[in-house]
């Protein structure tokens, strides 16, 4: 790879998926034949049209998917984030399709017929007379994926649990009502009991990382920032070296930056050696962030970059319930700490090969990070 003056080598991908809403129902205590959960999503997309999708969660711990006739998305993808994955996908058309939220609460309808031609309708109408105030969540989308494609932040804001007082709520599949999960802590939220039907009504989710191989290209980078790719990266200048300090959206509605503690070497110009640093995945300031270590070494023109957010989620809200919810130990902040992010670079070719893997965080010694 021939190398010019003021020229970077930024090895990193992120996306956002087209996900607004989300509502998700689950009947896991009392499958029916075929299911134990349903997730109503409402995408929008730039070129793909916009409109409803059902992931319906199998017992067999697959996933079929149904999405609105309106929806036209060219790659659906194995929904290896689902545990096993894509079963069955279908194009439906939906008989109702409702997903808003006013002053008395949640108000959701969808009705479609799956693969075998059932009827599955729901309902969600809340009417509620005292406020329910929401909060800000990362789903743990990626604790069941076996073989992670992409490290998936799933920015849930404006999340509350669907109330029980003065609510209609009706699963019924094939004709046969399915009675909806309890929620497990059985303590009021906002002086409410709650079921564990739970919705996000602003949500965003951000793929870093894809699991790919790619030819890389080098880009110059103008007053320490190179644009490419939707992206915007900062440098900063240490004697001839260009330190990547962070990657953001340059459009997106909520903030999502990867920020380099200690600044992530210059690929191009390091020499044949080892760096250990720390990194943070900041989002909104309500919704906290990830943090974790990397370690970059180069051998002649082999790169390797290993990164794991050592540290899970950091929750800033601090709600009773979220207290109770969102410990230190809970699978929701610990679960970002069983990924390990893998890329390969031939500096002189170009060819990048990015991996993800599940491991066991606590295996982890520092001598493994020098350290650091």
């Amino acid at each position: 790879m021939k190398i010019m003056n003021g020229e970077v080598l930024q090895p990193f991908t992120m996306e956002i998926v087209p996900i607004k809403k989300l509502i998700l129902f689950n009947f896991e205590k009392n499958p029916e034949a075929i299911y134990a959960g349903l997730e109503l999503q409402y995408l929008v997309t730039e070129n793909e049209g916009k409109g409803f999708r059902v992931i319906a969660y199998r017992n067999d711990k697959y996933v079929d998917v149904y999405d609105e006739e309106s929806l036209c998305i060219k790659e659906v993808g194995k929904f290896e984030v689902c545990d096993k994955g894509l079963k069955h996908y279908r194009k439906v058309t939906f008989d109702r399709g409702c997903f808003q939220l006013t002053e008395e609460g949640i108000q959701v309808e969808f009705c479609f017929r799956d693969y075998k031609g059932r009827l599955i309708d729901v309902v969600a109408r809340e009417h509620g007379k005292k406020p329910s105030r929401t909060f800000d969540l990362i789903a743990p989308i990626g604790v069941s994926s076996r073989n992670p494609v992409s490290f998936p932040a799933f920015a849930m804001y404006q999340f509350d649990l669907v109330r029980k007082k003065n609510t209609i709520l009706k699963i019924q599949i094939d004709g046969k009502d399915i009675l909806p999960d309890a929620f497990p802590v059985p303590i009021p939220k906002d002086g409410q009991m709650r079921h564990f039907t739970r919705y996000g009504y602003d949500c965003e989710l951000v793929e870093f990382g894809k699991k790919q191989e790619v030819i890389l290209q080098t880009y110059p980078c103008n007053n320490h920032e190179i644009h490419e790719q939707g992206l915007i990266a900062t440098y900063q200048t240490v004697e001839d070296m260009k330190l990547m300090e962070s990657l953001r959206f340059q459009s997106s509605k909520h903030i999502f930056i990867l920020k380099f503690v200690d600044a992530f070497p210059d690929l191009l110009r390091m020499k044949n050696t080892e760096v250990n640093g720390r990194f943070k995945i900041e989002m909104d300031a309500s919704m906290g962030y990830f943090s974790g270590k990397y370690k970059v070494t180069r051998q002649e023109e082999h790169v390797e970059i290993t990164m794991i957010p050592t540290d899970g989620w950091i929750v800033q809200n601090k709600m009773f319930l979220t207290k109770v919810m969102l410990q230190k130990k809970s699978i929701f902040c610990t679960w970002p700490k069983t990924y390990c992010y893998k890329q390969n670079i031939n500096l002189q070719t170009g060819q990048s090969s990015t991996n993800w893997a599940r491991i066991d965080y606590k295996e982890l010694t520092a001598d493994w990070w020098k350290g650091k």
